[in-house]
């Protein structure tokens, strides 16, 4: 247990710093975009964003999260034999092969599909030209994710920090000069895309070195893959639409200016998350161990939940607390008090949700780990057919009053 303590503190820490240095670099793409492109580029921007990233999706395929716990078990330890250190790594080696060769050719068909997809819904050239763009790097970003979940697995967290913070750099960087020399909407996009390529060939360069693997397609390997994925592919396919099918619809019901409001309360609603997000990918492989172990485990592993539990609560409550009471003052310091003053009843609303957030990803973690994939896919399902019920209502209804 100490050894496993430790490297959770030491991923912790690591994650901890990271997101001190991508939040202060979000931060400052949240205060130049919307104030150089203006409420209705903004509003194109984000919705080329949350577009690519419901595709991408589809380049999960569920296997994320069930790749992170295989690379937890096969990763071989200290204690282990020589010839168990060697037959674990061969197979992990295997298993990473495989995963990359299917995720390349889904990231193929994801990008053509939704590129035909864009030119049969009623949105502008600028708008479809932008999704393009932005596609390509959302599709590179799913390879990215699974390769952030080997490094994830194997409980090493400084590989895919430095690919987020180099990323980060890329596009902040890029931003903020292409909008000082005064450029528009489409060299922004360019530039997400170009911190997406840096991001995909840096932690493929790095997880090479950590682990050297061929690709390969096993047909027999293929199908585990597949079916052992199912259950996180219902939940991440559902989740997904869950969360981005709220700028789908106000693009189609409503204004690009809309939307340019609701994505500026967005991006700071998911800086909120920052510390259950640290402590979730941090902890989630440790849990997978524990969960999977045998009984004698049981109160550990119920101990550690609770206390996970305890702290996202204790943290969560302020911070919920405060984005309720600041989201006016706030909206204003960041954009005047021009039209994005509108953004500041949506983060109040998002700011509540934060604290249910926080029990979210632990009940959905205690499940995953307990192996109740399928009761955590329920819950994802569900929450996917009640948000788009109600959009059709609430939409109409608010851009009324």
């Amino acid at each position: 247990m100490t050894g496993k303590t430790q490297r959770a503190l030491k991923n912790t820490g690591i994650q901890a710093v990271s997101q001190v240095i991508t939040w202060t670099l979000t931060w400052i793409l949240l205060i130049l975009l919307p104030r150089y492109l203006g409420d209705s580029g903004y509003g194109k921007l984000f919705f080329a964003l949350s577009y690519g990233l419901l595709f991408s999706t589809l380049i999960n395929l569920g296997v994320n999260m069930y790749l992170v716990r295989e690379v937890a078990v096969l990763h071989p330890s200290p204690e282990h034999s020589p010839e168990e250190t060697a037959r674990r790594r061969t197979g992990l080696q295997t298993l990473l092969g495989n995963v990359l060769t299917l995720k390349l050719a889904l990231a193929t068909l994801v990008f053509v599909l939704q590129s035909v997809l864009i030119f049969c819904l009623p949105y502008d050239a600028v708008t479809r030209e932008a999704v393009l763009i932005v596609g390509f790097g959302t599709c590179l970003g799913g390879i990215s994710q699974t390769l952030g979940g080997v490094f994830q697995g194997l409980e090493d967290m400084l590989a895919p920090t430095l690919t987020l913070i180099a990323e980060k750099i890329v596009v902040t960087g890029g931003c903020a000069l292409l909008l000082w020399r005064g450029a528009g909407l489409l060299p922004v996009c360019w530039t997400y895309m170009a911190a997406s390529v840096v991001g995909f060939a840096l932690q493929l360069v790095l997880l090479l070195r950590c682990e050297p693997f061929r690709l390969g397609w096993d047909r027999v390997l293929m199908r585990r893959i597949f079916v052992g994925g199912l259950p996180f592919l219902i939940w991440v396919i559902f989740g997904e639409i869950y969360l981005r099918i709220d700028v789908l619809m106000l693009s189609l019901m409503t204004s690009d200016a809309v939307v340019g409001w609701y994505g500026a309360a967005t991006r700071i609603y998911g800086t909120l998350l920052f510390i259950p997000n640290i402590l979730s990918t941090s902890v989630f492989p440790a849990m997978m161990r524990m969960g999977a172990g045998a009984a004698a485990e049981d109160g550990a592993f119920a101990r550690t939940s609770e206390r996970l539990m305890n702290l996202l609560l204790f943290t969560s409550v302020p911070v919920s607390a405060g984005a309720i009471v600041i989201a006016g003052p706030l909206i204003r310091l960041l954009y005047g008090g021009g039209s994005f003053q509108h953004a500041a009843a949506n983060l109040q609303v998002l700011g509540f949700s934060v604290l249910l957030v926080c029990v979210d990803m632990v009940l959905g973690t205690v499940l995953i780990a307990r192996g109740r994939e399928r009761a955590w896919a329920a819950m994802a399902v569900l929450a996917a057919v009640f948000n788009p019920l109600v959009n059709l209502w609430a939409i109409p209804m608010t851009t009324r009053l």
